[in-house]
């Protein structure tokens, strides 16, 4: 698949139980891992029908104590650049320089002020090899004050914003097609009870919802929004049993994905 640069390019998730965060993903949407092995943490890359969704891994060193949580990453064609753009627009890395993962690509964590994403400077590492069922299929910057995070962006990533159906924006990426658009900024202040910060939330499409559902509560797992219809599908949003939280959507047939 071909990411235009600032597109979301991967996602991935840091647990606090590697062996239990694989088998509670893998019953929730099929996936199959590959260990990349002690060299690489045991990072493991889940793949759907044989082609690369996510990775799952432990939590770095020295952050043991942090929350477990998915990080959606975005496509940079120079990742020192936009770190140091990261700092020019107010925000912050986690690290620096950036760090090489290999002949697979270089990573950097930023922090917009408020919510943590990635940086993916691919080698040979592409990126998702699919979109679609039991991958992901929307991803949207939930903050309580688009017009604090929409500039950042803009000047990280190169954002640009078209209309949407409030409480949400669409953003599109500098290359990207006219009319296309790869994401959200959702308004969440009416909806998101007082305290929780802004983040970025992934989508993970399923066949069904309810399942879904249901085999996360089973595991120890939490139901943070019942499954609500929109126009697009069904979805919910989900607490894993370690504390990660991400969103699952069963898209209607006519949407396509």
């Amino acid at each position: 698949m071909e990411f235009t640069n600032g597109s979301p390019i991967w996602m991935d998730l840091s647990t606090s139980d590697l062996p239990g965060a694989l088998k509670f993903y893998g019953d929730l949407f099929g996936w199959e891992f590959a260990d990349t092995g002690e060299d690489f943490g045991h990072y493991n890359m889940a793949s759907s029908e044989g082609k690369m969704v996510a990775g799952i891994g432990p939590k770095m060193p020295g952050q043991e104590g942090a929350p477990d949580c998915w990080t959606l990453y975005f496509k940079t064609t120079d990742i020192e650049a936009t770190m140091a753009a990261i700092t020019e627009a107010g925000g912050s890395n986690a690290f620096e320089p950036a760090m090489v993962i290999g002949d697979s690509g270089s990573m950097a964590i930023g922090n917009d002020g408020e919510a943590f994403f990635g940086l993916w400077q691919p080698n040979q590492h592409q990126g998702f090899e699919k979109i679609g069922t039991n991958s992901m299929v929307w991803c949207e910057m939930s903050t309580r004050d688009p017009e604090r995070v929409k500039p950042f962006y803009s000047k990280v990533l190169g954002f640009t914003y078209l209309e949407g159906v409030p409480p949400m924006t669409m953003f599109a990426t500098p290359d990207a097609a006219e009319g296309t658009f790869s994401g959200g900024v959702f308004d969440h202040s009416e909806v998101v009870p007082e305290g929780v910060p802004d983040h970025w939330m992934i989508y993970i499409a399923c066949e069904n919802i309810n399942d879904v559902v249901s085999k996360t509560t089973a595991a120890g797992g939490e139901v943070l929004v019942e499954p609500t219809e929109i126009e697009y599908g069904t979805f919910a949003v989900l607490r894993d049993p370690w504390g990660a939280t991400f969103s699952s959507i069963a898209m209607n047939p006519d949407m396509g994905q």
